[in-house]
């Protein structure tokens, strides 16, 4: 990949060195491959920046784009950079006025939306994104309002116009304006530049080689930073291909492994998790014949891996194949600590599943594994041009993370007091706790703004906890957090809400001898699988870290876009409530 110091130089090359490979592909409803080319790609990406330029965008405008993963999600962005625009990536999940808080505070000018979001959030009232904007919908809709266009004719009329695009533009330039998850219920409005997405797409080139049979997987969110970064403009600059999953299902993640023979995947821990156990469950209603080889591999691959050897690439090549997974060479996990022990199934299966660890605010990858230098259970090291430090250590060496370099973003968008809040003489503070091991791998410990007191002055992790909780078979989910002990005692008391998994618990209730007369178990029942597992857990754990209270929730807990708790939603604020 070419040393270029922003993305449109490298999105250019990249276009110009490969016009007749496939960048981009996804399955249609009659089962065949809509393939877009690089060639096809950057003329029609030109095409439409032309058609925008005449509708008056003009360099450092705002152009957004809310849409389901597809490739007309990738030729909106490159158009809109190539107009010199600041792109604005919603959420698709965002609804009217979520969106519309975004559309305004960011001043957007135009809109780019698939037609399922359209119909959903923009039909009845168009005039809601922008009086005097446009939104250009990637697919036919029914709408008579004049402001409401097509893409296919935007791209039509672009070739057909001779406006003149504004040269790319500079390392300085604004590029993104990225709105924040919201875990706490106060998104931020992150300012990215070309040389900060730049610098991070090129460190990532250094740090793994890629190749033009390389296949990415997309099944992460393109608007979220690690897969805009990651998963779309790395491939792109790099010349290799991305095909857009149909579905987060195991089997349809599996079938576009297979049709297209896939590679490479990012995905968040969660995802993995379900892909494992699908995995697992798929070989339990396999014959008998099947399944007790399958196990006495599992057990030599983990024996061997307490001696440091990897059998699973030779002891489970077949299966690999025969589930379609045969052509992954590598897993790339973010957004949140991989539980080990679906790390080491993958590594049993003979995957190789590596770690990364970044935010928004710094384009976002700061450290990384690699295929020759991994360590699973950590964040990895940090990515070339990253200086990273840990602030006010503790006596264990655990601190705040803080990050100096090229991929830090500019700022937020009018917000500089938040802006001072975590921006130090070039040091960007991350309220991330964590540390540095003697081989220069990075291990998070927890956010410290969730960061639980003690009375006695200790701090708990709850991330650490609930990686242990949700490490048991019965539990799905859970969260760990501080409650006060009262108005009078300073402290906090550790504290859990547990959902379990039922449909785990129901399965096993069905296979003993009482679950042939009694079909359900009862709440009681499942109240002692949670509390022997959180038990189970507590016996492990020095007395300040201890559980001492848990509930059941029945549902799922409300997520963020990339699968993240919304801890705000739940943390208690005062004695007795959730």
């Amino acid at each position: 990949m070419p040393d270029f110091p922003t993305v449109g130089e490298l999105l250019e090359s990249s276009c110009a060195g490969n016009p007749s490979r496939t960048a981009m592909q996804m399955e249609s409803d009659d089962g065949q491959y809509r393939r877009v080319t690089y060639g096809e790609l950057w003329e029609k990406a030109g095409n439409l920046a032309s058609f925008l330029v005449g509708l008056g965008v003009k360099p450092g405008d705002r152009v957004a784009i809310q849409s389901e993963n597809r490739p007309e999600w990738g030729l909106a962005w490159i158009a809109a950079m190539r107009t010199g625009a600041v792109i604005v990536p919603l959420d698709a999940l965002l609804g009217n006025k979520d969106a519309s808080f975004m559309l305004e505070h960011s001043s957007a000018s135009v809109l780019l939306v698939s037609r399922n979001i359209f119909n959903k959030t923009w039909k009845d009232n168009p005039a809601s994104f922008n009086k005097s904007g446009h939104i250009i919908v990637f697919d036919a809709v029914e709408s008579t309002d004049p402001r409401v266009l097509r893409l296919d004719d935007c791209i039509a009329r672009g070739a057909q116009s001779d406006n003149q695009l504004p040269p790319l533009p500079g390392p300085d330039a604004l590029l993104e304006i990225l709105y924040t998850s919201g875990t706490t219920g106060n998104p931020k409005a992150v300012m990215l530049t070309q040389r900060n997405i730049a610098s991070d797409i090129l460190s990532i080139s250094r740090m793994f080689t890629f190749t033009e049979r390389d296949v990415f997987l997309s099944v992460l969110p393109i608007h979220h930073v690690f897969e805009g970064t990651v998963g779309f403009l790395t491939p792109l600059c790099a010349g290799t291909g991305i095909t857009y999953a149909e579905s987060l299902a195991s089997t349809s993640l599996i079938a576009n492994m297979r049709e297209t023979r896939a590679t490479i995947m990012l995905g968040v821990p969660l995802l993995y998790e379900k892909l494992y156990l699908g995995i697992l469950r798929a070989v339990s209603k396999r014959p008998l014949s099947v399944r007790i080889p399958f196990h006495l591999m599992l057990a030599v691959a983990r024996f061997a891996g307490f001696f440091g050897l990897k059998p699973g690439g030779f002891l489970f090549h077949g299966l690999r194949e025969k589930a379609g997974m045969g052509t992954i060479r590598l897993f790339i996990s973010g957004g949140g600590p991989l539980p080990w022990s679906i790390a080491r199934g993958f590594i049993e299966l003979g995957f190789t599943i590596i770690q990364g660890y970044g935010l928004s605010e710094t384009s976002p990858v700061i450290t990384a594994s690699t295929e020759k230098h991994n360590n699973v259970r950590a964040a990895g090291l940090p990515m070339n041009g990253a200086e990273i430090r840990i602030g006010e250590a503790d006596s264990r060496g655990v601190g705040e993370i803080l990050v100096r370099g090229s991929m830090v973003m500019k700022g937020y968008y009018r917000n500089d007091q938040a802006t001072a809040d975590v921006m130090e003489n070039g040091w960007f503070h991350t309220g991330d706790a964590g540390y540095i091991d003697r081989e220069g791998f990075i291990h998070i410990t927890g956010r410290l703004k969730n960061v639980i007191v003690t009375h006695g002055g200790k701090n708990v992790y709850p991330e650490e906890l609930e990686e242990k909780l949700d490490s048991s078979p019965f539990i799905r989910e859970s969260l760990v957090y501080g409650e006060p002990i009262s108005s009078d005692i300073r402290g906090e008391q550790v504290k859990a809400i547990i959902v379990p998994d039922y449909d785990l618990i129901r399965e096993e209730w069905a296979s003993l001898p009482h679950g042939h007369f009694h079909h359900e178990p009862s709440p009681e029942a499942i109240r002692k699988e949670i509390d022997r597992a959180v038990q189970q857990l507590n016996q492990h754990l020095p007395p300040y870290k201890k559980i001492l209270e848990w509930t059941i929730r029945e549902g799922e807990m409300e997520k963020t876009s990339t699968r993240k708790i919304k801890r705000f939603l739940y943390k208690s604020t005062r004695p007795g409530t959730f």
